[in-house]
């Protein structure tokens, strides 16, 4: 009888290396000169989110922390893939399918782990300000 694990395992592994490229191929799409302004941007934010290694949602939080990976992620790779003209795209998926075979490492793109870092700044500050009336009404009544 087959592992379900092992097929679960399996099957993930192979949607993250096809994000993998998608992704790298954003990267040159990105960085090719014909690629419309108004798509660079959102190719680029899609890009820092993608190769940052700090996610939106944690990994280590059980089953949720894979969303942002297995179903975001790919949702506005997609987007942008359909925007994208096709002789760039063309371009840019053959540059990626080098960089994989070249076994090069993945573009550095530091914008995207401050970006994460920012979002998760301003999400804990909004909390700890929506949060801290509450916190001192009830230390108040305690003592």
């Amino acid at each position: 009888m087959l592992d379900v694990a092992k097929i679960i395992k399996s099957k993930i592994l192979k949607l993250l290396y096809v994000i993998k490229f998608q992704l790298l191929t954003l990267w040159y799409a990105f960085k090719d000169p014909e690629c419309p302004i108004y798509l660079r941007a959102t190719t680029f934010i899609v890009i820092c989110y993608g190769f940052s290694p700090i996610d939106l949602i944690p990994d280590f939080i059980p089953v949720i922390g894979y969303v942002d990976e297995l179903i975001i992620l790919p949702i506005f790779i997609k987007i942008v893939e359909v925007l994208m003209p096709g002789n760039v795209s063309t371009r840019a998926k053959a540059k990626a399918s080098s960089h994989l075979e070249n076994k090069k490492p993945k573009p550095k793109v530091w914008v995207g782990i401050v970006m994460i870092l920012g979002i998760w700044l301003l999400v804990v500050t909004s909390l700890a300000h929506l949060l801290a009336p509450k916190l001192l009404d009830y230390v108040n009544l305690h003592h």
